[in-house]
């Protein structure tokens, strides 16, 4: 599946994200896209890739594109999946307390541990908690890398909690040449 030089806003209130990637969605492509959640949205993530039961999406990668995020809420939200790649993007956000990137891994019957999360040569411009949150609650995290990521405004940028906890944060974490706070993993 691919998602090509378009524009994506959402202005109506949804409990949801303006783009969803869900279920056995495998190899998708999101290319030269702007995605704007507008404050008119209300308050949610912009871009969500969950698990959904046995299926979950994998290989999910956002490359050359703007996410914009005017409401509370995570830019980008993926919870059990194997792959997720944010190259060459710029991502904006209003308001503080959020996480750019929020990989976490899934519970319930079908536990998944969430891995190969890579976000490399992009910006975030704005308040967030940290530039990526993964965490080793439920399914855990496998493998992570931070490579030449730039932010403006994170007070974290890599965070890495419940490191011994249900699944764990197994690693390996790559975090090279970024210029942002040191990553908090332990």
């Amino acid at each position: 599946c691919e998602i090509d030089h378009e524009l994506i806003v959402q202005r109506l209130p949804i409990a949801s994200g303006a783009l969803i990637i869900q279920k056995m969605s495998s190899v998708v492509r999101v290319h030269d896209v702007r995605i704007v959640r507008e404050a008119s949205a209300g308050p949610n993530n912009v871009i969500v890739v969950w698990r959904r039961d046995q299926g979950a999406p994998d290989h999910v990668s956002i490359a050359d594109s703007t996410i914009i995020q005017h409401t509370a809420g995570n830019v980008i939200s993926g919870v059990g999946i194997v792959g997720l790649r944010l190259a060459h993007t710029s991502v904006f956000a209003d308001y503080p307390g959020w996480y750019g990137v929020d990989a976490l891994g899934s519970a319930g019957a079908y536990a998944a541990r969430t891995s190969e999360i890579e976000v490399v040569d992009s910006q975030f411009y704005g308040p967030y908690a940290a530039v990526l949150r993964v965490s080793g609650s439920y399914g855990g995290t496998g493998s992570v890398s931070m490579e030449r990521v730039w932010s403006d405004g994170a007070v974290q940028g890599l965070r890495c909690e419940n490191v011994a906890i249900g699944g764990g944060v197994l690693g390996p974490i790559w975090y090279a040449g970024n210029t942002m706070p040191a990553p908090v993993c332990g």
